[in-house]
């Protein structure tokens, strides 16, 4: 309901956040190439193998931590623009990278 409520109401945070991204070499680049963190793009089971003090660890240890997966995040549908649309999804998508690696909880 939370993210429904986000993209219906959303249309000027995510234009922000794209034009945030476009203003930065690597938020340009993720732009271009649109990468995705769910469980085809990602290996779980290769990430608990990392060293502790790795982001990638963090991350694993925290999906594990709170039974989470990587497709946990539900798909983008009430926003028209396809850009718009994708800065969304990738807002989702870092959500629990964001909350490992800053020590928080769900």
């Amino acid at each position: 309901m939370v993210g429904v409520f986000g993209e219906t109401t959303g249309h000027y945070a995510l234009q922000c956040m794209m034009d945030r991204m476009s203003r930065d070499p690597s938020g340009r680049e993720i732009l271009k190439d649109r990468p995705r963190i769910n469980s085809s793009s990602v290996d779980m089971d290769y990430l608990r193998g990392l060293p502790n003090d790795t982001v990638g660890n963090c991350y694993v240890n925290f999906m594990d931590k709170y039974g989470l997966c990587a497709d946990s995040r539900a798909q983008v549908r009430y926003v028209d623009s396809t850009e718009l649309a994708y800065v969304m999804q990738r807002y989702r998508e870092v959500h629990d990278l964001v909350h490992a690696i800053n020590g928080m909880g769900t």
